[in-house]
């Protein structure tokens, strides 16, 4: 049993044996994670979290160098973990990224300035600068780092593996790239969109009135949505499943699920956010609690202890 206590949050609106809630009246305290999604990151055989002193810490695989936090870094204000890479913004605004580079998706163009957010995927990377324009680099086999030519200003930016979406100011989302699975066919009545979430084949997004819809790569039914979902706060797609937490706290997985990364700990209880990894899942609650489980053969699962007295 893996406790680990996040003892200061920020709350907002992302096998193994699980990491369990830790108690609230343990004396037991690990790294403090702000609970905000872009704070902390599952990744594909890693977990990235940065705490309120805006240091970045990961743990799990390293074979490519994913795990381990450069240290010049700096601070951070934001990480996002992809397979075998890893990326963060700075409290500067600035992309720093390292781990696997085979296909660029760690080298960020040198002529790169200030940015809002990040998304790192399998091959490629994606990050909206300050103006609101979509720059991605890696990978570009299926045109997923294509940026369309036409493509408007963006708040956000999320990287599948071989397709990557957008999300505009007025709510309507654009996707590129592979299409193989109709993950780029985003549905028309999605309504005011407020977030998205790309996996491996498909796409999810979260409009205004908590509703959820996912579309593409069906084949575990990671884009069957549960009917008896309701209106939900947060969602966040994996390789082939999805994870959303709704308006009420609890938290509902579907899809593939042969390392329980869709089998959250019986007593995991409300949480406000929720990060979905390749084959693991990490969740955070109110009280600061950051839970991982589902596939921890690199130890991704296994939340680090605060090293701080």
């Amino acid at each position: 049993m893996n406790k680990a206590m996040i003892f200061g949050v920020w709350v907002g609106i992302f096998g193994c044996g699980p990491s369990t809630v830790a108690n609230p009246d343990s004396d037991d305290t690990g790294i403090s994670v702000s609970v905000l999604p872009e704070r902390f990151s599952a990744g594909g055989w890693h977990t990235c979290a940065v705490n309120f002193e805006d240091d970045l810490t990961c743990w799990g695989g390293n074979n490519m160098g994913q795990a381990e936090v450069p240290a010049d870094l700096g601070k951070v204000s934001s990480v996002a973990a992809g397979t075998t890479h890893t990326c963060a913004v700075t409290t500067e605004d600035l992309v720093a990224c390292w781990g696997d580079n085979e296909f660029g998706q760690s080298a960020a163009p040198e002529n790169l300035g200030p940015v809002v957010s990040v998304s790192a995927g399998v091959f490629h990377t994606c990050a909206v600068d300050t103006d609101g324009e979509v720059i991605c680099w890696g990978s570009d086999d299926h045109g997923q780092s294509t940026v369309p030519e036409d493509l408007g200003p963006m708040l956000s930016v999320s990287t599948g593996v071989f397709h990557t979406c957008a999300l505009d100011g007025a709510g309507a989302v654009v996707c590129w790239g592979d299409n193989e699975y109709s993950q780029l066919n985003v549905p028309d009545n999605l309504g005011n969109v407020v977030s998205i979430s790309s996996g491996r084949t498909h796409t999810c997004a979260l409009n205004a009135e908590g509703g959820l819809a996912c579309w593409g790569g069906n084949l575990d039914g990671q884009s069957t949505v549960p009917h008896y979902l309701g209106p939900v706060a947060v969602a966040s797609t994996g390789e082939f499943q999805t994870c959303a937490v709704d308006t009420a706290g609890v938290l509902t997985c579907w899809g593939w699920n042969e390392d329980g990364e869709c089998t959250p700990p019986e007593n995991l209880g409300p949480v406000v956010n929720v990060s979905v990894g390749a084959r693991h899942t990490c969740t955070s609650n109110a009280a600061g609690d950051l839970t991982c489980w589902g596939w921890n053969e690199y130890g991704q699962c296994d939340v680090p202890e605060s090293s701080a007295e």
